[in-house]
């Protein structure tokens, strides 16, 4: 109930701002089509307060559906949703330039190191989208997507294997940088950020398919999340405490 009242006060302020403007904007945008009676003293002042007695209730009345509408959570959840959609569409656009980039530099660096990874990498960068490009956006950045067919099973942790190949990117990034992109994002809080973060490695057993996650860093969000998301996977896991028997 408290609400409701805030709710239609603010309407009722709004009403006469709104009422007072409209007013002032016609009366000096159009004084031709105001009556020459109304011009006078006491004829104008009868008429204006009875225009703005009954213009006043209309106007508040839509003030006040358009607060609850803004102050409804259906609302928020709209214009979160939306938000989230606009940006999507914002950096999706650049998709189109940065994807074949990534995957070349991905490409160039499996095979110049594929002597400890030894997977099995085709004659050129098309290897590592044998169904098509793809690409997922998570947390206001945009993901993207390669895959690798395994002639063999994988011998090797996914784990460890991501962490060898992110140590191999931010070396090639430091020594060699990436062809057509930036290999460095300057980040306010962060600093100077590698600008190729590798997500997460998966293993589909089931088809044989080994699944790269890459984040190409070029806004404060994806910067954001690959340092976060890095420290958290490096964080060191608290052992359990042993519980003795005395204790139960």
């Amino acid at each position: 109930m408290n609400q409701k009242k805030e709710y239609l006060k603010i309407a009722i302020v709004l009403g006469a701002v709104i009422l007072c403007f409209a007013v002032i904007v016609f009366i000096r945008s159009c004084p031709e089509l105001i009556p020459e009676f109304v011009m006078d003293e006491m004829p104008g002042i009868i008429c204006t307060t009875a225009l703005s007695f009954f213009s006043f209730f209309p106007i508040i009345a839509i003030c006040y559906l358009l607060i609850r509408v803004f102050q409804s959570d259906s609302f928020v959840e709209w214009l979160r949703l939306l938000s989230i959609r606009i940006a999507s569409q914002i950096q999706h656009r650049n998709i189109a330039t940065i994807y074949p980039l990534v995957q070349q530099f991905l490409y160039d660096l499996l095979c110049a190191n594929n002597g400890t990874l030894r997977l099995p990498m085709g004659q050129d960068a098309r290897c590592l989208t044998p169904r098509g490009t793809a690409t997922g956006f998570r947390k206001n950045c945009v993901f993207l997507r390669f895959e690798l067919i395994l002639s063999e099973p994988l011998d090797m942790n996914t784990d460890t294997l991501q962490q060898i190949i992110q140590q191999y990117i931010w070396a090639e990034l430091t020594n060699h940088g990436i062809v057509g992109l930036n290999a460095y994002f300057q980040h306010p809080t962060y600093g100077s950020v590698p600008s190729v973060y590798l997500d997460w490695v998966r293993y589909i057993q089931e088809q044989n398919i080994l699944q790269f996650s890459v984040l190409f860093i070029s806004t404060p969000d994806a910067a954001k999340y690959a340092v976060e998301a890095y420290k958290q996977r490096t964080a060191p896991t608290k052992p359990e405490r042993e519980v003795y028997d005395d204790e139960l």
